[in-house]
């Protein structure tokens, strides 16, 4: 178990050993099968992965995030760095509900994994330091899920191209990867003859998921443009990729309306078997 307070407190000690001698790996993880609390290799593992650690002709040193942790100036400061290293290497499932507050993320954290939190004296903390801290991961793994909604979304701009490249025989125009607020993701024509523009929007579904965005400035783009529609694709590991094609009006009852100073920024559309015609 990596996210283990024995290791975390056990790697404190390596680092600062690391840091006073020399230490070969191969005789590290050979000398010691527990090293202070925690097995050698669980600690040797986590400090290489979160690279607190590196090898350089079969020796140990320190990194400069290393060092980082070993001259922080509480035992509490040590274990946040590391918990911050834990949660951006190994991306566990429960970190995903760290966006959505302390209790959430608590409530998933597997009861190993809480300990380390404890003592990291995160859990019924309000210092500002620690709502700093956890501002700051929740902020990270938001990058991460955007990271990977972008990657989704380009799968699917991906198979869009291919798809109108062979209904067309022209390739369309990327624009999303030009700009992200003409409204929409590809520049297509009509049809083999025809040139005329054909304006698509490309959204992407994974797996289990049947859930779409429409931004405000993509409502309006579709709805002001002559030729404007929406390609639906639906990732499943198990089977090819599924494309549904609708047009705006076939998705209007699910778009809301501005009211008084109020303006409308996203809605999000659950895209049922009335569709999946």
């Amino acid at each position: 178990m990596l996210f283990s307070v024995g290791v975390l407190y056990s790697s404190h000690n390596l680092l600062d050993e690391i840091n006073k001698d020399i230490i070969n790996d191969i005789s590290f993880l050979k000398s010691y099968k527990k090293y202070i609390v925690a097995n050698s290799k669980d600690i040797f593992d986590v400090s290489l992965k979160c690279s607190w650690i590196t090898i350089s002709n079969m020796n140990i040193r320190l990194t400069k995030r290393g060092f980082e942790i070993l001259q922080a100036s509480s035992t509490v400061d040590k274990l946040r760095l590391q918990l911050i290293d834990l949660v951006c290497y190994f991306r566990p499932s429960w970190a995903m509900s760290i966006p959505y507050g302390r209790k959430e993320a608590l409530h998933f954290m597997p009861i190993d994994v809480k300990q380390c939190f404890e003592e990291a004296n995160l859990v019924d903390n309000y210092s500002e330091d620690t709502i700093e801290w956890w501002d700051k991961l929740s902020s990270i793994i938001k990058g991460f899920y955007d990271d990977e909604l972008l990657k989704i979304g380009r799968i699917g701009e991906k198979l869009s191209i291919e798809y109108e490249f062979n209904r067309t025989g022209h390739l369309p125009k990327w624009m999303s990867i030009e700009t992200n607020i003409c409204g929409y993701d590809l520049l297509s024509c009509i049809s083999r003859e025809n040139r005329l523009s054909q304006l698509i929007e490309v959204k992407t579904c994974s797996n289990s998921s049947k859930e779409i965005h429409i931004s405000n400035n993509e409502w309006n783009t579709a709805i002001s443009s002559e030729n404007y529609i929406f390609h639906i694709w639906f990732l499943n590991n198990k089977s090819e990729p599924k494309l549904i094609i609708l047009k705006p009006d076939e998705l209007q009852k699910n778009i809301p309306k501005n009211m008084g100073s109020g303006e409308w920024g996203s809605v999000k559309i659950y895209i049922g078997d009335e569709y999946n015609k």
